[in-house]
């Protein structure tokens, strides 16, 4: 399959994806606020952390489009990416290569993806910026993604084990 063609059929995915999201969103959830957001719950955090400093925050995401999918946030209750300062954006970008050199290491993965939603319109689910990391196996293939993309807002959480197993293989890559 030519590399357009690939490229084309991620990029519809991606489009499917944030498509689906936010009809997901729209019908089965009220829009959280910034009391209830997860991301600044301790207890989620401690449940799905596998990395924290003074200004970022590295997740397991508790709904893996792909086995590895993590979330960089800033420890610092911002809604819009615009919106962070400087380090905090650096910091993030700094996580998100920690990240990756974890899950080359402990995942076996090479490539990746990384998304960041604006807005609910966009599919933002959860009002705190956060950047999606997805890594995608070394024998994928876009048809395969696409598929993951299209069925994610029925995935299934994970349970603890599993959290519990990810979190602490990215940690100790760190």
């Amino acid at each position: 399959m030519k590399k357009s063609k690939i490229y084309l059929i991620v990029f519809i995915s991606l489009i499917i994806f944030l498509v689906s999201t936010t009809i997901f969103l729209t019908i089965s959830h009220k829009s959280p606020t910034y009391c209830s957001c997860p991301f600044c719950d301790r207890k989620v955090l401690d449940n799905q952390k596998y990395f924290e400093d003074s200004n970022v925050i590295g997740l397991y995401t508790n709904k893996p489009l792909i086995k590895g999918h993590c979330l960089i946030i800033p420890k610092r209750h911002v809604e819009r990416f615009e919106d962070l300062n400087d380090l905090e954006q650096v910091e993030m970008l700094k996580l998100v290569k920690k990240t990756h050199l974890a899950a080359k290491k402990s995942l076996n993965v090479e490539n990746y993806f990384l998304l960041q939603k604006n807005g609910r319109s966009a599919g933002q689910s959860v009002p705190h910026v956060h950047i999606h990391y997805i890594p995608v196996g070394k024998n994928s293939s876009a048809i395969k993604i696409l598929y993951k993309f299209l069925v994610y807002p029925f995935n299934k959480k994970v349970d603890q084990s599993e959290m519990d197993k990810i979190t602490s293989l990215i940690s100790e890559n760190i």
